[in-house]
């Protein structure tokens, strides 16, 4: 993936992801917006969520950024 890709909301109606994994998505929860984490099946076309999370829908999605990992100095 590009870095420019990396820090832009892709709106769903644009794409979805080509790969299974965990991704940041954009949500309208019936009350508003919000961010969370979910993961996204190709297969099936489909963001799993469960409970009242599966009522929401997402309208935007980016990969998730790397891990921190602290530099090391030496020194």
């Amino acid at each position: 993936r590009g870095k420019a890709e990396a820090v832009r909301w892709i709106p769903c109606k644009e794409r979805l992801p080509e790969e299974s994994g965990r991704y940041l998505i954009s949500v309208l929860d019936g009350v508003g917006r919000r961010t969370t984490v979910a993961p996204y099946q190709p297969r099936y076309k489909a963001w799993t969520m469960t409970g009242r999370m599966a009522y929401w829908k997402v309208i935007a999605w980016m990969p998730l950024p790397e891990p921190y990992m602290e530099r090391r100095t030496d020194g």
